[in-house]
């Protein structure tokens, strides 16, 4: 057919397709012409085509073919043509032909192909293949676009920035946040501390596809001792199973180490991961993997002995039963009550007998087991008929060139189907990982309830899955799956690898034998909780591990010596017995349970109790505390405290390593357990340890700086202020009697001129042992008290053996005895050693008084209550105290305590008081909300689920911090869980709640208002409170005294100027400085000066007087200075001003009534309404605010998201000084943004308003960078629009008859002291990626008047002025930006 633009052309395949029309736009084409140019040919308008049908389109000699798709386009190159010739296909069917099935390539070979039809006939043809010469061959050039997405594909791949976005665009579409923006930031940011991690990733794998091409190459006749040397490598301080079997048996290195099996997989193959990789003590892995079938013949004398060590004796001539038949599996069920599990799971892994195994295979054979397994699992029918998903990335399979989809990643992530990459070291040294994701898969059923993975750690893993506890059902789908595929795999000619002696072979050893692996989630509050819980697991063969809060996950620790069903019916019958235990906690019944360590751990620590050297105590010897190592190790991934301030200055270690003290505690000992564990991202641990009373003074420069990051920034010139445990009257905390079920005061001590438990001999812990057991004997007035050694203790003449069984369950149940340290972090510090000897618990008969020895700590004692009156319990306490202390003075010894520093600990996050008040209570409404835990945040408390199944039940402590006063902790406690009882009674009535201090009320708190406290009691709280305010108040008694009855004309108190300083524990350099005081209207400053006056000279290092008083409002922008902030890059990113203001004649917003607020509301809205020009703009009240007639319901989703996303929107006080203040209030009622139209004009500049938040007003305007704007120009910009704003408000406002308030003396009047003056900050993002590394840029910002508000990655802070007063507006703003220029001058130097 002759084209002519737009024409319509109809036709009708030689296939006879349906009659269709197409509408090809090719650009101009003559009639005439000979000679075309290249050209683009577009389907469009395509009517009538069948859904699966082929385009085929020839210009000239060049033809372009491929299944239709709308839109899709085909480009051809310049060449003679006077026509385009166009054919429709309709697919009939299609065959692939197996070339590795055809045995010799000498002479042309025929291939018979059948190929079936839609209708169920056979299509049948035959073809000619033959070699040709590579003479004969002419490479047809690839075309461009192919060329580049070949490119686009390499670069993705190398790069691994397709998996980052992927992952990206998977967790978007997952969790949809609000600000997706902001969220991936924040996922990029992740992304980078792992970029080593990835690096080191992408070397091993690269070095292990060298290895492998090596190995091709060499093929199997490789020399001897090329890869591994004659001599064993080093396994000192390795720990796998591996290193173990080797360093017990030598000689088997010998006899092994050149041997090679017939398809090439050496020695060294297998044992890479246990020679790279040292291990953990407390989790052994088998440190090596199978190569291929062979390897269990070849290198049978090193795998026999992993076995060994795993399993017992293995039989050299034994037999591994099979049997998949569900008919022999035990038919009870596991849960008859009901309840209690939530899913099952079945697993076997599988290999093919004629490949080598992941780890040492090469592409093309894994390309070939992805073939051939594909091929059986799509034959699948019934509820297991499904698809295949190769892995995103992967080009193998022919039909997905691409890989999964992202939505098909999603789907598949649900049904958590999905694998990744390798991520571990051990992982990825065995080889796993080559070559990814090439030839891995997903084939998933469409049920939802059949998987399997194929090349992830074996060819095949092929998963059974069911909801409820039916695991023999699912394990009877296994069985039949199993079945169809081992009759495709015959047909193909394929059987999975398996011997006699061992069952199916696996790459790893542990999956040997039925390579069966049958899980049970569920979920057992009670009996998880008790201290005997792992053990338990352990005597019924289940590995038990925490899968998500409150559900476990049980499986079977067996694979060899039993049969499929035999292990399915063992793992039944185990989790049926946990079930039953679980119903008896539930009905109060006792429950007699496995207390006791396992046989080894028995074995292991009842040697460590006999042994004097270091080295057999110490469970982490490769990191020796005495000597000291010379250097440091790496601690660039170590996440823990201890790290971090070893980072900050590595010259510390050099400076301290040779320090010791008098009791001979060296400073690895101390830094030990953040150096030899590793930590997580997002739980630190402290990572130092003490191990005596002189290591506070002797590593003192290193202790300091830890107790600063841990303790909200307590300084070297700060000090511990004790109280003096006077008794408190606190009133009831339940009176319903319906919540509190128990209340616990603890306290930690030590022993003066005894070395703490890390560092202790087993002579001083016995003597440890001894001291306590006497002194707390002459506390327990009621005789009914007595000392119970752990089991197997020997140290205690009266229980050599330690406590009974009977008594281990009785105190299981009634506290918490005592465990062998299972973390790395406490093995590492030292607990474990010498374990158990010297350690129990001494407690009354009524539990009242209950003591633990020898713990993390010489003492802990504790007493306990089941009332609700916790004054009555801390006098109790305070007796028990006392008493001890008494006591142990007759004996000689006192308590460890430090004036600075309190009672000093083993651990540094114990310092001060040394105490923990807890109170156990049952909330089953107000626990049940989704921001329970943030709730009792905001009232200054920890919250821990107990695992107390339907009930409901939390503990709630403090959160002590040291400076915090024994007699603060118990009010804060004690305030805080009063008001947690009141929001579950108005829950429990059906009563609506509002989250503590965003209400009509004032913030719960210990200081409530119109009811102040007696002078000696207030000096008694503030002791160790660090912010300004409470210094001014503590260091001057008569300030209270005087004003503690006074009150302004508008009604405000002197309670409620200082709320927040009483309420809050306020810390220091952390938190950042702050004076905690707040105004309640314009004349606090005033009525309140001798409060108010020295806190404001301390935080602004000024003092207006009448004669001095703050300057003059300067509102002109002309009088900005240029600053040279110019060198090469863009450093100032952006400017943000903000300035508060208050209206005069209305409270401020800490005790504004809801009238008032709403009238300052009408006002300012109003004001800012009439803006004209570029300020003019709209305005947003929150969403559920209803005071704004217009909005009634508050701003939409959709504005709160854009507002958001611009950073323009704000939102409730979370903090708890912010809510103590009453900055809450009323929340969100008469709040709300304005917003002007300057940045949607391309300005670069945003201007809003923010009304009510904790100021009346605050305008804000940000200008950012760029646009031909320069650095120094920036804040001129940014300062001409504020003084623009300010001004015609201000004339706005006149015009209503209001002003802003503004003392003579004072300058602006704000609600909080610290921007008082000029109500002016101003924030500078800065990009300084030189100064941001080190670390002191703090001190170098604070040394310039600035603080650091903010940090980005890439070097970007954001610093503001920490002062408002003493300076007019125009000097603040060219005061901050000349230290910004210093700033950068010495980032650029």
């Amino acid at each position: 057919a002759i084209l002519a633009q737009q024409h319509i052309i109809c036709f009708r395949s030689d296939l006879s397709a349906p009659l269709v029309s197409l509408s090809a736009v090719v650009g101009k084409l003559r009639h005439k012409q000979t000679r075309h140019q290249p050209m683009n040919v577009a389907l469009t308008n395509v009517t009538g085509l069948p859904e699966r049908a082929y385009v085929s389109i020839r210009v000239g000699e060049t033809r372009r073919q491929a299944q239709w798709k709308k839109h899709g386009k085909f480009s051809f190159p310049a060449g003679p043509s006077r026509s385009i010739h166009i054919d429709v296909l309709d697919k009939l069917g299609s065959a692939q032909v197996n070339l590795s099935d055809i045995g010799s390539w000498e002479h042309a070979q025929r291939v018979s192909v059948s190929i079936p039809q839609p209708g169920g006939s056979i299509m049948s043809m035959e073809l000619d293949l033959e070699v040709l010469e590579s003479s004969e061959l002419v490479k047809a050039p690839k075309p461009a676009r192919q060329e580049a997405v070949k490119h686009a594909m390499n670069y993705m791949e190398k790069s691994g920035a397709h998996r980052v976005l992927s992952q990206m665009v998977q967790q978007l579409m997952i969790k949809q946040p609000e600000d997706p923006l902001s969220f991936i930031a924040d996922l990029i940011a992740a992304q980078r501390s792992e970029a080593q991690v990835a690096t080191d990733r992408s070397m091993r794998l690269s070095k292990a596809t060298e290895l492998e091409k090596q190995q091709r190459a060499d093929g199997a006749q490789a020399p001897q001792g090329s890869v591994l040397s004659s001599r064993m490598p080093d396994f000192t301080g390795h720990f796998s199973l591996l290193a173990e079997a080797m360093k017990k048996t030598p000689s088997l290195y010998d006899e092994l180490h050149g041997k090679i099996t017939s398809r090439g997989v050496r020695f060294a193959d297998i044992i890479t991961p246990g020679v790279e990789n040292k291990g953990h003590r407390m989790i052994k892995s088998a440190g090596l993997v199978a190569g291929d079938a062979d390897c269990f013949t070849i290198f049978q004398g090193i795998f026999d002995a992993v076995l060994g060590l795993r399993y017992g004796q293995i039989s050299t001539c034994g037999h591994q039963p099979c049997c998949l038949d569900v008919a022999l599996v035990d038919p009870v069920g596991i849960d008859t009550a009901g309840g209690h599990v939530v899913s099952v799971n079945v697993r076997v892994s599988r290999n093919l007998e004629r490949f080598r195994f992941p780890p040492a295979c090469s592409q093309d054979e894994r390309r070939e087991v992805e073939r051939v397994l594909t091929s059986a699992l799509c034959d699948l029918d019934g509820e297991c008929q499904g698809n295949y998903y190769p892995l995103a990335g992967s080009t193998s399979f022919a039909t997905r060139p691409s890989g999964m989809t992202i939505a098909e990643e999603v789907e598949l992530e649900s049904h958590r189907a999905l694998f990744w990459e390798p991520d571990s070291a051990i992982a990825i040294s065995s080889g796993v990982g080559r070559e990814w994701p090439d030839a891995r898969g997903v084939f998933f059923a469409s049920s939802g309830r059949c998987w399997a993975w194929l090349n992830e750690e074996d060819h095949l893993r092929l998963f059974s899955s069911r909801s409820g506890s039916d695991l023999r059902a699912a394990f009877g789908q296994l069985c039949r799956v199993n079945s169809s595929l081992v009759q495709s795999l015959q047909q193909q000619g394929h059987t999975f690898a398996r011997n006699d002696r061992l069952g199916f072979l696996t790459t790893g050893p542990a999956n040997v034998g039925t390579g069966l692996c049958a899980t049970v989630f569920m979920r057992l509050p009670l009996l998880s909780a008790q201290p005997d819980f792992r053990s338990t697991c352990w005597r019924l063969c289940l590995q038990a591990h925490q899968s998500e809060t409150d559900i476990w996950a049980f499986s079977n620790s067996e694979r060899l010596g039993s049969s499929e069903a035999a292990q399915v019916s063992a793992i039944i019958a185990a989790c049926r017995e946990l079930v039953e235990l679980e119903v008896k906690l539930e009905q109060q019944q006792q429950v007699i349970a496995v207390a006791a360590l396992p046989a080894g751990l028995r074995e292991e620590t009842h040697a460590c109790t006999h042994a004097h050297k270091e080295e057999e105590e110490d469970p982490y010897p490769e990191f020796l505390a005495d000597p000291c190592p010379e250097s440091l190790p790496d601690l660039e991934r170590h996440c823990s405290l201890a790290a971090e301030v070893l980072r900050r200055d590595p010259s510390l270690y050099s400076r301290l390593k040779n320090t010791k003290t008098k009791d001979g505690v060296t400073f690895a000992k101390v830094v030990k357990p953040g150096v030899v564990v590793k930590g997580h991202g997002m739980i630190k641990s402290m990572g130092a340890i003490a191990g005596d009373e002189e290591s506070y003074e002797a590593f003192a420069e290193f202790f300091d700086q830890l107790i600063c990051l841990s303790h909200s920034g307590f300084s070297q010139d700060m000090q511990h202020r004790a109280s003096r445990l006077v008794g408190l009257d606190l009133g009831g905390i339940d009176t319903s009697g319906s919540c509190v079920i128990t209340m616990n005061i603890e306290a930690s001590r030590n022993l003066q001129g005894i070395r703490l438990p890390p560092s202790c001999s087993l002579d001083e812990r016995r003597e440890v042992e001894r001291l306590c057991v006497q002194a707390l004997t002459a506390c327990g007035a009621s005789g009914d008290c007595q000392y119970y050694p752990l089991q197997t203790s020997n140290s205690w003449s009266s229980g050599p053996n330690g406590m009974t069984d009977e008594e281990a369950v009785w105190l299981s149940d009634a506290c918490s005895l005592p465990s062998y340290p299972s973390s790395g972090v406490s093995l590492a510090s030292g607990f474990g050693r010498h374990w158990p000897d010297a350690r129990g618990i001494f407690s009354s008969r009524n539990l009242d008084l209950v003591a633990s020895i020898n713990d993390e700590d010489h003492l802990l004692f504790s007493a306990r209550s089941s009332g609700s009156d916790l004054g009555a319990l801390f006098s109790r306490f305070r007796s028990l105290h006392d008493a001890l202390q008494t006591s142990l003075a007759e004996l000689g010894h006192r308590f460890m305590h430090s004036k600075r520093l309190g009672y000093l600990t083993s651990c540094p996050s114990k310092l001060g008081a040394g105490m923990r008040v807890s109170i156990r209570m049952r909330l089953p409404h107000v626990g049940a909300r989704r921001d329970f835990r943030h709730l009792c945040r905001m009232l200054q408390m920890d919250a821990r689920k107990c695992d107390a199944g339907a009930s409901g039940d939390w503990e709630l402590s403090s959160r002590s911090v040291l400076g915090m006063s024994e007699v603060y902790l118990v009010r804060l406690v004690a305030d805080g869980c009063r008001h947690i009882v009141q929001m579950e009674e108005a829950l429990r009535q059906d009563r609506s709640i509002v989250l503590p201090g965003l209400g009509s009320s004032p913030s719960p708190g210990l200081f409530q208002l119109g009811k102040p406290w007696p002078a000696h009691v207030l000096t008694e709280l503030l002791g160790g409170h660090r912010c300004i305010g409470a210094q001014v108040l503590h260091k001057d008694p008569t300030i209270y005294s005087t004003l503690q009855h006074q009150r302004t004309r508008s009604g405000v108190p002197f309670s409620l100027v200082v709320k927040g300083v009483v309420d809050v524990f306020s810390g220091g350099e952390a938190e950042g400085i702050h004076i905690g005081l707040v105004a309640g209207d314009a004349e606090c400053y005033d009525a309140f000066s001798s409060a108010f006056a020295p806190a404001l000279e301390s935080f602004h290092g000024v003092l207006p007087t009448s004669k001095s008083p703050h300057p003059s409002m300067s509102l002109n922008p002309r009088l900005v200075s240029d600053w040279p902030l110019d060198f090469g890059d863009q450093q100032v990113l952006s400017v943000r001003l903000r300035l508060a203001r208050s209206l005069v004649g209305l409270r401020l917003p800490p005790l504004c009534s809801l009238e008032e607020r709403r009238e300052v509301e009408r006002v300012l809205v109003g004001a800012l309404s009439d803006l004209t020009g570029t300020l003019r703009g709209e305005y947003y009240p929150l969403c559920a605010s209803s005071s704004h007639p217009s909005k009634p319901a508050g701003m939409s989703t959709e504005d709160e998201r854009r507002l958001r996303s611009s950073d323009a929107l704000f939102g409730e006080p979370r903090t708890p000084l912010k809510l103590s203040m009453g900055l809450g209030r009323d929340w969100p009622d008469a709040r709300g943004v304005f917003v002007s139209g300057g940045k949607d004009q391309g300005t670069g500049s945003m201007l809003c308003a923010w009304i009510n938040e904790d100021e009346h007003l605050s305008l804000i305007v940000r200008q950012t960078g760029g646009g031909g704007i320069s650095s120094s120009g920036v804040a001129r910009r940014a300062f001409e629009q504020l003084c623009s704003a300010e001004h015609h408000l201000q004339a706005a406002l006149q015009q209503q008859g209001r002003g802003f308030a503004r003392s003579q003396r004072w300058g602006f009047i704000t609600a909080l002291p610290e921007r008082l003056g000029t109500g002016l900050s101003v924030s500078v993002r800065l990009k300084l990626p030189r100064l941001t590394a080190a670390p002191e840029i703090g001190n170098l910002c604070a040394a310039e008047g600035l603080q650091i508000t903010a940090r980005a990655p890439g070097g970007v802070i954001e610093v503001s002025n920490r002062v408002s007063l003493g300076v007019s507006e125009v000097e603040l703003v060219n005061l901050t930006m000349a230290a910004c220029a210093r700033l950068v001058a010495a980032d650029q130097g």
